[in-house]
């Protein structure tokens, strides 16, 4: 009975606009996942895989990035990353190469296919987000920012508190 009673808003201090709010962010990220897998598919990429692209395309040093830095990027495990790469490797989108700094090491980079894929991609991600944005006010849009900032800092705050 206990553990029905704590599954109940009053028992976690949550009114019922709070479970609504989640509700509609988990239905908001189904939403977001269909309209990544629509711009993405036709170039053959999941959205991990885009993301590492277009890091490795904006952010990366020209020599490239280590593999555990892309996985901190894209926030996902070093074991991960790997199978990423990997796949992405086959592809020919990446290719990796000894760091010069750390014969150990390994770094990955973007390829000309990748490079053009990833810029493809992006003109395709882009034109999803510009019809689903079209559809809100700027004044919508600025206050979505702003809510979703202080509660992607309310996660990050909570993980960093569950370490």
């Amino acid at each position: 009975m206990a553990s029905s009673r704590a599954a109940q808003p009053e028992a976690t201090g949550l009114d019922a606009r709070d479970l609504g709010a989640f509700t509609r962010l988990a239905r908001t990220a189904l939403f977001l996942e269909a309209l990544q897998a629509e711009c993405l598919e036709p170039f053959g990429l999941s959205f991990t895989e885009y993301t590492v692209l277009r890091v490795l395309h904006t952010d990366a040093p020209a020599q490239g990035l280590a593999p555990g830095r892309l996985a901190e990027a894209v926030l996902t495990s070093s074991g991960g990353m790997t199978k990423i790469v990997d796949r992405l490797v086959r592809t020919g989108h990446v290719q990796r190469s000894t760091d010069p700094n750390d014969r150990r090491g390994v770094l990955v980079t973007l390829t000309p296919q990748g490079r053009a894929t990833s810029k493809a991609a992006s003109v395709s991600y882009g034109q999803g987000r510009a019809r689903v944005l079209a559809r809100l006010t700027a004044t919508e849009r600025a206050a979505i920012d702003l809510g979703l900032q202080r509660l992607l800092d309310a996660f990050e705050d909570d993980r960093a508190e569950q370490r």
